[in-house]
């Protein structure tokens, strides 16, 4: 009977060390949570101010920083879990499509983002950020 009741007391020990350990998990997945909303909300209102900026003057074209709107729109995407073609890269970037094209290219030799095919359709290609691209945009953010 006494050794019924520790192996009940030893099971319950470890069913209590499993809720902490869990807790614990919960409490750092929140807090990675927390701080990469805290980097979207910063990307987003940065691509709202450089638009902002562009639309206060009539000539745009002197306010154009293509690598840099494109690793935005690319770091909201990764953020939100969105899949971005290049072709959507261009109209959410306010990039011509020539330009993208280059830039991403000069983007990916610099392994700041990554161009996948896309499986079910052989003319689209996806671009999202690449590990490198995300932790440099993080530091940057964390700033």
């Amino acid at each position: 009977m006494k050794t019924l009741q520790t192996d009940k007391l030893f099971a319950l020990g470890i069913l209590v060390k499993e809720i902490l350990l869990e807790n614990d998990l919960v409490i750092e997945s929140r807090r990675e949570s927390e701080t990469y909303q805290t980097f979207l909300c910063e990307a987003r209102m940065e691509v709202a101010r450089r638009r902002g900026r562009r639309s206060i003057f009539e000539i745009s074209d002197i306010f154009a920083d293509p690598a840099w709107d494109i690793l935005l729109e690319l770091f909201i995407a990764d953020a939100t879990n969105s899949k971005l073609s290049v072709t959507a890269v261009g109209l959410e970037s306010g990039v011509a499509m020539a330009t993208v094209i280059r830039w991403i290219s000069i983007l990916e030799n610099h392994g700041l983002v990554r161009r996948t095919a896309d499986l079910s359709d052989k003319r689209r290609i996806w671009v999202s950020m690449s590990n490198k691209g995300r932790n440099i945009m993080r530091r940057y953010f964390n700033n």
